[in-house]
């Protein structure tokens, strides 16, 4: 990590150029650069890829995986009450990730990594289940409304994730 200027990224590209010259040319192309940066981002991502608990959606999916596309390095995932099926684009840095929930009337949010899984900026904290835990199963209304005894609000005025 010596990328601190402009002379420390061309060692880092001076020591790692045989591993990004994958046509083995001699020459870096355009191609071979933005692989790299898609497969760094990949490697970042991978602390979160998992299946998560959400105690503000009991019971209801949430998953976090790698994605297809290099605008997103991840998708988060998930199921709401009531089976809607939803899914996010997501970046991650080091041990934070930043989420863009606007499709589900949210905003864009950030979480940090904590020991077993991801603390969001809106204070909900998602638990990382082990990879043998059997599926979820989301019927129930969200934590807001049993606690309140009323109907969920509408998800822009929520909060949960």
């Amino acid at each position: 990590a010596r990328c601190l200027d402009h002379a420390g990224c061309l060692l880092d590209v001076l020591d790692h150029f045989s591993a990004l010259d994958t046509d083995k040319n001699g020459v870096l192309s355009r191609a071979e650069l933005e692989d790299a940066v898609v497969r760094h981002h990949h490697k970042t991502a991978e602390l979160f890829v998992g299946r998560y608990h959400d105690p503000h959606h009991a019971g209801c999916a949430r998953a976090v995986a790698l994605s297809n596309t290099s605008a997103a390095a991840l998708k988060v995932s998930g199921e709401d009450e009531g089976g809607r099926a939803w899914a996010v684009d997501a970046s991650a840095e080091g041990r934070a990730v930043t989420a863009d929930f606007s499709s589900k009337g949210g905003g864009s949010l950030l979480g940090n990594w904590t020991s077993g899984g991801i603390t969001w900026a809106d204070g909900n904290e998602w638990q990382r289940l082990p990879s043998a835990a059997p599926p979820s199963s989301c019927t129930s209304p969200p934590k807001d409304a049993l606690e309140t005894g009323s109907a969920a609000p509408p998800l822009a005025a929520t909060t949960a994730v």
